[in-house]
């Protein structure tokens, strides 16, 4: 399994805004996605910062999302609320353990 990582910054006092169009516009089509295995988002409303990890079932799905112009659009639609730049970093998920 592989893993995406994105880090924004959201513009304080815009997290509610961010949160809706995420929940309502980018993760029900990311569920779409071929390979995609699942979402989580972790925000902190003191900093404003937001980690989303997307899990796939293999890089080339990853990857594919990212050549095909999936993930540069689902970053598009939240960009208006963000204070930076995102950062993205990939990773093999080595262990998981959840419960």
């Amino acid at each position: 399994m592989h893993a995406r990582v994105t880090s924004v910054e959201v513009q304080l006092g815009r997290m509610d805004e961010f949160l809706k169009v995420y929940n309502e516009q980018v993760a029900p089509l990311s569920q779409q996605q071929q390979g995609r295995a699942g979402t989580v988002l972790l925000t902190n409303r003191d900093t404003g910062k937001v980690l989303s990890v997307t899990f796939w079932g293999t890089k080339e799905d990853m990857e594919s999302s990212e050549s095909s112009g999936f993930y540069s659009n689902q970053i598009a639609k939240v960009a208006s609320f963000l204070a930076a730049d995102p950062v993205t970093e990939r990773y093999d998920v080595t262990v998981q353990r959840i419960g």
